[in-house]
């Protein structure tokens, strides 16, 4: 659903003549709660989305459970 708004938000953009990917960011900065972005900020915002999308697409979807790396804490030793 969310993604047919930003489709519907692209479209409308273009018509107006606004570049239809900032408008696609805003709308989703805006789903978010940041209504308020500065450009800078839209630009930034930007670069945190794409480098999130890369960093979960490495990321396996399919292990179960029992498969997944062991999470090991060792406490270091007191020196005598």
């Amino acid at each position: 659903m969310i993604e047919a708004t930003f489709a519907a938000a692209a479209a409308a953009a273009e018509s107006k003549g606004e570049h239809p990917m900032t408008q696609e960011l805003r709308d989703k900065a805006r789903v978010l709660g940041l209504d308020r972005l500065t450009e800078e900020h839209l630009a930034q915002f930007e670069r945190a989305t794409t480098a999130i999308d890369r960093h979960l697409k490495r990321l396996p979807r399919d292990l179960q459970p029992a498969q997944e790396p062991a999470h090991v804490y060792r406490a270091k030793r007191d020196a005598p």
